[in-house]
């Protein structure tokens, strides 16, 4: 399994999706039948993050549950006060309640330890976190693609999907356009060097880092354990 992780680190470090998903993927497949929470909980959070920079959210967000089901100890599931099966490994089931709820109790209870008055509540990222009402652009939209279903039966296209490019072009979609020579449909990657994305990490996601130490003091005798970097290891 960590010999497959290793080689997965070393991908994604040199940026190269694709073949550290492929070893990451077959470190999840060993692992699985192993007793190596650690492990695992750092992998599904690798496996996550590359699904998001391909923009694959769901398979991302998946994958970002399980890594914090992963990472939670023991003794906080204890003190959570929710009941629950365990495995063959003695590892609570997490998969069968809701993994908000349970995080939102430990956190809490933590917040409480460390005398902070912060209201905190579960939520399940879903379809109201991730939508918006219908728009102009929506109606606009999908109008073309129903005109364009037409269009290219008219032009004798057939077994394609309908699609609108950069141009605003109706055109077809033939499943052997984006597949691979395996006949699996290529994954579509994102530069994380690019302008967005890097504003991304440096301007719209905060967290503690050691230049906070000083001023985190003020709510937290020790911050140092909750900072970004400590955090991911």
């Amino acid at each position: 399994m960590l010999a497959y992780y290793y080689c997965g680190n070393v991908f994604y470090d040199l940026n190269d999706a694709l073949q550290a998903q492929d070893y990451y993927l077959k470190a999840y497949k060993v692992g699985k039948n192993l007793d190596e929470p650690y492990w695992l909980g750092r992998l599904c959070a690798n496996l996550g993050t590359l699904y998001i920079y391909q923009e694959l959210y769901q398979p991302a967000l998946d994958f970002q549950k399980e890594a914090a089901g992963y990472f939670l100890q023991d003794e906080d599931i204890a003190s959570s006060g929710i009941t629950f099966d365990y495995d063959a490994h003695g590892h609570p089931e997490l998969s069968e309640v809701s993994k908000a709820h349970v995080i939102s109790k430990i956190l809490k209870n933590r917040l409480k330890e460390l005398n902070l008055d912060i209201i905190c509540r579960p939520v399940e990222v879903g379809y109201s976190l991730r939508c918006v009402d219908p728009s102009a652009f929506d109606l606009t939209y999908c109008t073309t693609l129903g005109i364009g279903v037409k269009k290219l039966y008219d032009e004798g296209h057939s077994g394609c999907m309908v699609a609108v490019n950069l141009e605003e072009e109706v055109i077809p979609v033939y499943l052997k356009d984006v597949e691979d020579e395996h006949g699996k449909i290529r994954t579509r990657l994102v530069n994380i060097d690019k302008e967005v994305v890097r504003q991304t990490l440096a301007e719209n996601i905060y967290y503690l880092t050691a230049q906070d130490r000083s001023l985190a003091r003020k709510w937290l005798a020790d911050p140092e354990p909750f900072e970004y970097e400590r955090i991911l290891g």
